[in-house]
């Protein structure tokens, strides 16, 4: 079976962020997501990539990643500190990471075509 090589119609969009969200984690995940960090980083820098974590203090989240591995009920205590933040920012528009109006998404294939034409 031949495999065809066609690159994308579009980049990603620099400007996108899809931020995760704790509720997309079980404990167990959210366990092996500390485990494979680096030891030295700040548990914090890990909560604040969350959508949950912009309302986390650092004093509450104020141990390494090292000391963290080793310390299940740390881990779970921030795990819950996320799951139950009280507000958490909610998304007027759905983020994608490509473009979607109809005059960039034709740009985008027409360069496509003339990659494939070449």
């Amino acid at each position: 079976m031949d495999i065809l090589d066609i690159p994308a119609v579009q980049t990603m969009s620099e400007k996108w962020s899809n931020q995760i969200s704790v509720w997309c984690y079980s404990e167990k995940d959210f366990e092996d997501l500390i485990n494979l960090q680096n030891e030295d980083m700040m548990a914090y820098s890990i909560l604040k990539e969350f959508r949950e974590g912009t309302n986390v203090s650092k004093e509450e989240a104020s141990i390494t990643i090292g000391k963290l591995k080793n310390n299940k009920q740390e881990i779970k205590r921030l795990y819950f500190i996320l799951r139950n933040q009280p507000y958490v920012p909610k998304r007027k528009t759905l983020d994608l990471p490509f473009e979607i109006k109809k005059s960039a998404r034709m740009e985008a294939f027409k360069r496509l075509l003339l990659h494939l034409l070449r």
